[in-house]
């Protein structure tokens, strides 16, 4: 037998290969999961068109102001536009500027970072002084990882404190509402918490409430989690079976301290019942829970809790990095978190210009960062970074730049993608398109504040080819359902003329 060198052997496997590669894609070309050019033909285009005319048509929509803006992804052509320059609220859309200038400033691999100084004289088990607890903005310290610091700063083998817990927030500004048409809405509800450089549990509390075992006796209220921040008045009762409901739960702040108070009735045969409020000064709330825990570690702490710098000679001895930017911004965009998103926003302020976070300088931040990658943000306002306030404006054609943008930004394009909602299949998107086999290729994001709705997004988006939209629907009163059912309709329109045989 005749054995070829290994020369041969090499040349010979890559001859092979290349003729069938050659073949591959002689045979398969126009079948990789991309329509060939012909399918859209003009033809095609101008079937399109009159479908999303027709469907913006709607009588819902007569009265309201629309902004419609549907492009090629690869050429940036129109496909069709409505109103595509006309500034309109965008609502959670706006989370589409802030989390792409988050991954593109501060990078997917960012973490925040919590850090506990000691600040006096250690002597054995005993410190003569002060903890203090430095925040960066960490819109992720759940009650998990604030026990799990407790511990921590336990295993340094200090078991009595003389002093005080301080609270150094100085990573960001004073001011915790972003905008002032947050005060709009007069309830302290958790999508309207405010921002703290030291957060916790999304600044946000559950309090459970059941009812007793008979008619008349008080209702039994659980508060999750629990802590020594918050005072509780509990005067509600238990009423008789199939009576109303009329349970309220008030708010109010004293130096420090958080009192609720809780008045009403409850039904003796009713279901156990969540009302979620947000705390209106987040650093006490940490730090009270802070002591809390440590107790439970054996840590007894003397002083009270209360807010101040750090000293010049303090020690550090304890430190908690959060998860990365990549993976926090895609719990805050697939459930629209306006914490989060509000407190990378003052994070993007804090490190592009190195003083104190706010929202002013990281809405300075995010414009800059688009204006330098060729976006014309004519018209566009940033009041705050999730889309709450009514004061931001945005066009249909920016919010699908951004796509078109971020899909060419190998560093951190991937990134924002994952973040985004898959429909059909999870977050704010996992209702929509349910029953449509084509829903995991599109991926966006919802807005909805009050007399608008919004969707803006991608369609496929394969090897670079795909369709980016931006729908923005203003002053459609309360027609809510019937503006995301038109909003469905131009998707399914739009996946009809990309992918008519998928």
């Amino acid at each position: 037998m005749m054995f070829m060198s290994r020369k041969t052997l090499n040349f010979s496997h890559i001859l092979i290969f290349l003729l069938l590669t050659i073949n591959f894609f002689s045979v398969h070309a126009g079948s990789t999961g991309e329509m060939p050019e012909s399918s859209h033909s003009s033809e095609s285009l101008k079937l399109l068109k009159q479908q999303l005319s027709g469907i913006l048509s709607n009588s819902i929509l007569k009265r309201g102001n629309v902004g419609v803006g549907i492009y090629d992804l690869t050429s940036g052509s129109p496909l069709y536009e409505f109103n595509a320059d006309t500034s309109l609220i965008p609502a959670s859309n706006m989370k589409i500027f802030t989390t792409a200038a988050a991954l593109g400033i501060l990078g997917p691999e960012y973490t925040f970072s919590t850090d506990i100084y000691i600040a006096g004289n250690l002597s054995g088990s005993s410190l003569d002084g002060d903890i203090i607890i430095v925040g960066q903005g960490d819109p992720w310290i759940v009650k998990e990882n604030l026990w799990l610091l407790a511990q921590d700063f336990a295993d340094t083998g200090i078991t009595s404190v003389t002093g005080c817990i301080v609270l150094d927030t100085s990573f960001f500004d004073d001011n915790p509402v972003p905008d002032p048409d947050w005060h709009r809405i007069k309830m302290p509800l958790r999508y309207n918490a405010p921002t703290s450089a030291l957060s916790f549990n999304f600044n946000a509390i559950a309090v459970w409430v059941s009812p007793g075992k008979q008619p008349g006796a008080p209702a039994v209220v659980k508060i999750d989690p629990p802590s020594d921040y918050f005072v509780f008045n509990n005067q509600a009762v238990t009423g008789k079976a199939r009576s109303r409901n009329t349970l309220v739960l008030a708010i109010s702040k004293t130096n420090g301290k958080c009192t609720l108070l809780l008045k009403g009735s409850i039904p003796s045969d009713y279901k156990k019942t969540a009302y979620y409020r947000h705390v209106t000064e987040p650093e006490y709330y940490l730090g009270e829970t802070f002591k809390h825990y440590l107790k439970q570690c054996g840590v007894n702490v003397s002083g009270g809790v209360q807010k101040g710098a750090l000293p010049k000679h303090a020690e550090k001895i304890v430190s908690h990095d959060s998860k990365s930017l990549s993976a926090l911004l895609t719990d805050a965009n697939k459930y629209s978190n306006n914490l989060m998103i509000e407190q990378t926003l003052k994070t993007i302020g804090a490190v592009e210009f190195k003083s104190s976070g706010s929202t002013i300088l990281g809405a300075k931040a995010v414009k800059n960062f688009f204006i330098e990658h060729g976006i014309d943000l004519t018209g566009f306002q940033m009041s705050d970074g999730s889309g709450l306030s009514r004061n931001n404006k945005a066009t249909a054609r920016q919010l699908a730049s951004i796509f078109r943008l971020v899909l060419t930004q190998s560093t951190f394009g991937p990134e924002f993608m994952t973040a985004l909602p898959v429909a059909g299949v999870d977050g704010t998107l996992k209702k929509r398109l349910k029953h449509d086999s084509r829903n995991r290729l599109v991926r966006g994001k919802t807005g909805l504040v009050q007399g608008v709705s919004c969707l803006s997004g991608v369609i496929d988006s394969r090897n670079g080819k795909g369709i980016v939209f931006s729908i923005l629907f203003n002053d459609i009163g309360t027609h809510y359902t019937q503006a995301k059912q038109l909003q469905d309709k131009i998707v399914k329109a739009l996946l009809d003329y990309w992918l008519p045989e998928y």
